[in-house]
């Protein structure tokens, strides 16, 4: 799945971190979701993960489901 512009996926360590600049939310990502988000599509994501579709919906994490490539940030 391709993330909004506002959406970016920051790497310390060993943790990976989903930050919204828009809705200013952070979450922390276990591994095994970091790659749904990358391999699949909104609706795959929805049909494997429910949980973590309504989260990502309902938290504003997602704006919407036109969504744009981010960046990947380390620091």
């Amino acid at each position: 799945m391709k993330l909004s512009k506002y959406n970016f996926i920051l790497e310390k360590e060993d943790n990976l971190l989903l930050y919204n600049c828009r809705s200013e939310k952070m979450t922390l990502l276990q591994p095994e979701l970091y790659v749904l988000l990358l391999q699949e599509d909104i609706e795959g994501v929805r049909i494997k993960h429910p949980t973590f579709y309504d989260y990502l919906v309902t938290g504003s994490v997602l704006n919407g489901f036109a969504c744009y490539l981010s960046t990947s940030l380390k620091f």
